[in-house]
């Protein structure tokens, strides 16, 4: 896994209110499912960082666990849980190998923009990995910056990508990094492996994992003319959601 240090940004991230880009595109797009999906369930969030979204989804879930690598983002998400108890499990791990977790546990996997920072063999890993935990028919739902869109061309500050030679074939399991500017002015660090549309596929189909749909964001007009930091991004489409099941 390609390192972007969020032991030293984790304050950056720490939040109760949608501050970034994702907050206003794919992580209420993925409150939506897991209204509908997520009732009465067992949730885990891998990549569950600060634990922003944990903490919305733990209002529809029977149980919820939060893995993350980062001490200090878990650190973060514990003491929010102290003050305002939800009922929320929270890991220090790695995702490729989550022993604390039992075989058939969790009927609803989400990962919101965290199979992107896995390179092929560690992307191969943690679908095996999620194979295992998923219960029978059990469910997933990853968010993660757009195979096409993301890397075409300088967009604007909200989502800033180096794209310095980025080709859309040729660049496969190169790994590019990005700044996001919030609507409050905070520089947060970012990064992906780019895979293509028919990588990302394929690597699901190999683990014999289905993907049941897509969702592609698009940043509509009103969003931008409300939220200034979003300029240069009117009708992108910065992130894909992918739906799926065991």
């Amino acid at each position: 896994m390609k390192e972007i240090d969020y032991e030293h940004q984790a304050e950056k991230w720490q939040r109760d209110k949608k501050e970034n880009i994702g907050d206003f595109t794919h992580r209420p797009i993925i409150l939506t499912f897991i209204k509908r999906l997520g009732k009465d369930k067992i949730i885990l969030d891998v990549g569950c960082g600060e634990g922003y979204l944990t903490r919305r989804m733990a209002r529809f879930a029977n149980k919820i666990i939060g893995v993350d690598k980062s001490k200090k983002m878990i650190g973060l998400a514990l003491e929010k849980e102290r003050k305002s108890p939800l009922g929320i499990k929270y890991y220090v791990g790695n995702i490729k190998k989550m022993s604390f977790l039992s075989n058939n546990l969790i009927d609803l996997c989400v990962g919101a923009v965290v199979i992107n920072y896995l390179d092929s063999k560690s992307l191969d890993r943690f679908l095996k990995e999620l194979k295992r935990v998923l219960k029978s028919n059990g469910k997933f739902i990853f968010s993660l910056p757009h195979p096409v869109f993301a890397l075409q061309k300088i967009y604007g500050e909200a989502l800033l990508w180096d794209v310095k030679n980025y080709d859309y074939f040729e660049s496969r399991n190169k790994f590019f990094k990005a700044t996001t500017k919030t609507i409050t002015g905070k520089i947060q660090e970012v990064g992906m492996y780019h895979r293509t549309f028919e990588d990302l596929i394929s690597a699901f189909s190999k683990k014999d994992l289905k993907i049941t749909g897509l969702r592609e964001t698009v940043i509509s007009k009103k969003l931008v003319e409300k939220f200034s930091f979003l300029k240069g991004y009117e009708g992108i489409s910065p992130y894909v959601i992918i739906v799926g099941e065991k």
